[in-house]
């Protein structure tokens, strides 16, 4: 009996790195089937049509998503709720990124011989600071939104318990990462055990250039998304504490109208400027809500 994986691949404005990112979702085993959703999110390019083309070959498929709304927290819950289905496992992983031949056979092994697990995370490959953040992965068990797997017992557990992403959180992968970590209980016990990080599994993805002027216009607005990512992690800690995971608002403008009065631009040098413009940003979201 064959192995069925899904794959969830998140996609806005990806036509010059989608087929390499498929192209690489592969396994070794002849005796897996591999059923790749392509969320594709708000594209004003023509992305979907690459997908809509692109030929599996045997023992995968491929389906594109054409999602008005560029939102990966709403694609997240679309494919974990609708599109997946059952499956042994299953990928989360972008479209701008592609896997280390080898990486799903490693993160599917290492799955099997963990029972307790909640998720499975992979390796950076690329970058400046892929070093420290990968020592950073391990050393505190994090999920990183580039690749990571859920096992189905705890995907079947978020469907029976509605759990599903604020439309419009950023930190996606952070929320995620804690969720598993609290086992869906949150500021329970923390568990480390429950995400095990998979040396063996990795990514590529294509740096930012300082050369690049469309590149140096996109880390900019990348640092803003930081701080915002920042602060509603903490604005949902606040509602976890009060609620628990029942108090997770549907949409980051409920999230903000509650919480935003605590966001107050951090000291740190480093921070100070984007938190000004993220939480100017949260601010005005919160009063056209």
């Amino acid at each position: 009996m064959k192995s069925v994986w899904s794959v969830a691949v998140f996609a806005h404005n990806e036509a010059d790195t989608i087929a390499r990112c498929l192209d690489a979702i592969r396994s070794d085993d002849p005796e897996v089937e591999i059923r790749i959703e392509v969320l594709v999110n708000g594209t004003r390019d023509n992305t979907m049509a690459i997908v809509g083309a692109y030929d599996a070959g045997p023992n995968r498929t491929v389906t594109g998503h054409d999602i008005q709304l560029g939102d990966k927290s709403n694609a997240w819950n679309l494919f974990t709720h609708e599109f997946a289905g059952e499956a042994d496992i299953y990928f989360y992983t972008d479209g701008d990124c592609w896997i280390e031949p080898g990486s799903l056979d490693a993160v599917a092994a290492a799955m099997r011989d963990n029972s307790v697990i909640n998720a499975v995370s992979t390796m950076p490959l690329a970058g400046r600071s892929k070093e420290r953040w990968r020592a950073s992965l391990l050393a505190n068990q994090e999920l990183t939104g580039n690749l990571y797997a859920l096992t189905p017992a705890f995907v079947r557990r978020l469907r029976d318990g509605a759990v599903r992403l604020p439309v419009g959180m950023i930190g996606d992968d952070s929320l995620m990462g804690a969720l598993c970590h609290w086992d869906l209980k949150p500021f329970g016990e923390w568990r480390d055990e429950l995400v095990l990080p998979c040396e063996a599994a990795g990514f590529h993805f294509q740096p930012l250039s300082v050369f690049s002027l469309d590149d140096l216009r996109q880390q900019f607005r990348r640092m803003i998304r930081y701080s915002i990512r920042w602060w509603q992690l903490r604005m949902l800690d606040a509602i976890f504490r009060e609620e628990g995971i029942a108090g997770m608002p549907a949409h980051v403008d409920i999230l903000y109208r509650r919480k935003c009065s605590m966001c107050k631009a951090r000291r740190d040098p480093t921070w100070f400027m984007w938190d000004v413009l993220a939480i100017r940003r949260m601010r005005r979201a919160a009063l056209q809500a």
